[in-house]
This record gives structure tokens, sequence and C-alpha cells, in this order.
């Protein structure tokens, strides 16, 4: 029988990287309104697979991106692993995606890799 996987905003996970480090997440947001799906923050820093993580020190550090997930899958496939849990900081409130109307491509077209016709997502 198939574990089932319990996630709550403010959950803490890591994710094993190909060269033997690894990188945490945070589950920050669920957005019902554009992709329904589960709200990560990437902390850009790399650790050693037996590092001792300070919650605190983590978090306050450098953000590398964030992204729209299903985090329950991750878990499920043993590619996401919750190391801990730890209130939301800095504030959510001023992430905007971006979104643009130029994306993809006719045939014979080259593929659009950068846009710079963007739009911004808010509220």
């Amino acid at each position: 029988m198939t574990k089932r996987v319990i996630t709550k905003v403010g959950d803490i996970f890591s994710v094993e990287l190909i060269n033997g480090n690894k990188k945490y997440f945070q589950y920050i947001a669920n957005d019902l309104t554009q992709l329904n799906s589960d709200v990560i923050r990437v902390f850009k820093k790399e650790y050693s697979l037996n590092e001792n993580i300070n919650y605190p020190e983590l978090l306050s550090s450098e953000i590398d991106f964030h992204a729209h997930t299903m985090i329950n899958i991750g878990v499920k496939r043993n590619f996401f692993h919750k190391d801990g849990k730890h209130d939301i900081f800095p504030d959510i409130n001023n992430i905007i995606f971006r979104d643009t109307n130029d994306s993809g491509s006719k045939v014979g077209e080259e593929p659009i890799k950068i846009s710079y016709n963007l739009v911004c997502m808010e509220d």
C-alpha cells in the first residue's frame, strides 16, 4: 500500500543532487488561482549530504527561485525528503510569477528560448 503523504505550508524538504550534495526548499503557499499547485521557495546554497542544517539560517539565506510543483508526488517518488518545518519568512506577498504571450513557435521557426515580452501576473 502506498504511504499517504501529508504536507503543510512551512514544511522544509531536501533534494539530493547529481553531484552528491543536496539543496533545500520550503513549501510556502497553495496557488488556487493559476496552476492549482504547491508553491515552493528554493534556496541557492548546496549542502553536503551529512551536514546538519540550522533552519533560521537556511530560511534567511539567498533564494534561488520560486516554483509551482506537486510536492506529494515528489515525496511518493522519493525525489523530495521532508526534513522539518518552520515559519515562513520573508514575506510571501511580493512573489510575482511571469507570463508571456510569445511562447512556442511555428513549423520551421526557431523556438523562443528567452522572452522579452513579459506580463507580470499579480492579484
